[in-house]
């Protein structure tokens, strides 16, 4: 998901590249949860949402299955990550520990002091550092496709990193190889069971990508500096840190954080955590079964 999009070439005298604007045409507005904020961090200002009962047990997550989730009495925080939604997008190298620390000045602003953490794909791996940094901060972890564990990129990600070569490619088709990747992947979404529908969620995602001045600067930076492969020992301390109190998620077609190989890493690395597969379904699982998915982590949260 994170392997198509454009850049456009940034002044570098730029130390904040903006957010989406506020607009009422806009598919996702700051409101979209109606208890939200934002709060001044040190290096940029970042969008967040709560949900559910204020004595609620403390969850902070990055994905958007929430209303289930606090429907079950989880006292919810959530966020737009840097360069996302309505949080600016500071000048940075936008690798994991710039995320955590993202998260943690959030949670540590707001006084998130003890909670269960969820995250997926990327924020996956966010979680996973997190976890292995700050474990007296954490009650319980869920990881959910959690990308740092892969075999490598995809080539064409690879390709689309070069210097001035894959820059034009990406400001030339990256939106719309984007948009239209996404728009395939959404198909497969249970609408029945989704807060928004496919058709929804890709304008969304459209959104961003042509709307959010920040957007293709983050994502870019990200590419180069997130470590994809080479997250195996953060893995592992979270395990050591957390033991049975740490989950992993996937689906068994999922080709974007490949399953075989990404688990038996997981396996090796984690092998004292819990493991949960899902058959027949692909990266996409909050999509694909949100409802089952918000039921097996809130079984697991409350054991």
């Amino acid at each position: 998901m994170l392997a198509y999009w454009y850049f456009v070439p940034q002044s570098e005298s730029k130390q904040d590249y903006g957010s989406i604007k506020l607009h009422k045409k806009n598919p996702y507005n700051e409101d979209h949860f109606s208890e939200f904020g934002y709060v001044d961090l040190p290096i940029g200002r970042t969008h967040f949402y709560f949900l559910g009962p204020e004595n609620g047990k403390k969850l902070v997550i990055f994905e958007d299955f929430l209303n289930h989730l606090a429907s079950k009495g989880f006292r919810i925080l959530t966020f737009d990550l840097y360069g996302r939604g309505y949080s600016s997008t500071p000048k940075g190298v936008y690798n994991q520990d710039f995320y955590v620390n993202q998260m943690l000045n959030l949670c540590q602003k707001l006084k998130f002091e003890k909670f269960n953490l969820i995250g997926l794909s990327l924020g996956g791996g966010i979680s996973a550092t997190f976890s292995s940094k700050f474990p007296e901060m954490i009650e319980r972890c869920v990881l959910v496709a959690p990308a740092g564990l892969m075999k490598n990129l995809p080539l064409t990600t690879n390709f689309f990193t070069f210097p001035i070569i894959g820059e034009i490619i990406l400001n030339a088709i990256g939106k719309a190889v984007m948009a239209s990747m996404m728009e395939k992947e959404l198909k497969n979404s249970d609408e029945d069971n989704c807060r928004f529908d496919s058709k929804r969620a890709a304008q969304i995602i459209n959104h961003q990508l042509y709307n959010h001045p920040g957007f293709p600067y983050a994502l870019h930076s990200t590419l180069k500096n997130y470590e994809f492969s080479n997250l195996q020992s953060n893995f592992i301390k979270a395990s050591n840190n957390l033991e049975s109190n740490l989950l992993a998620i996937w689906g068994d077609r999922d080709k974007i954080v490949p399953f075989h190989y990404s688990t038996n890493k997981y396996k090796l690395s984690c092998p004292r955590s819990n493991l949960k597969v899902y058959e027949g379904l692909s990266h996409d699982i909050l999509l694909e079964k949100p409802l089952l998915l918000a039921d097996d982590i809130s079984e697991f949260l409350n054991k």
